[in-house]
């Protein structure tokens, strides 16, 4: 019986390191992408604030599509060529 419970221990052992493994391997890169923010927008020409996670992000977008852009007002409400000033 002493040889099967050591057997049943160095199993488990080595069940649990491999477990860990494929976490740090496979799992835990998963959770560092940030594939969210790259996605397209849905209406490239009449995007809104809400369209952005972030204020650099539509700063970004609004400088390299500001002429393709229908209606400025809805990310620029002020006019002053910053957009979205209320997304963090």
């Amino acid at each position: 019986m002493g040889k099967l419970s050591a057997l049943v221990s160095v199993f488990l052992i080595l069940f649990e390191a491999s477990l860990v493994y494929f976490y740090f391997s496979y799992l835990a890169p998963l959770y560092n992408h940030k594939n969210y923010i790259e996605s397209p927008i849905v209406n490239a020409s009449d995007p809104t604030c809400d369209s952005f996670l972030t204020h650099e992000e539509a700063q970004q977008f609004y400088m390299e599509n500001k002429d393709k852009i229908l209606t400025l007002s809805r990310l620029d409400h002020d006019g002053d060529g910053q957009v979205c000033e209320n997304v963090p």
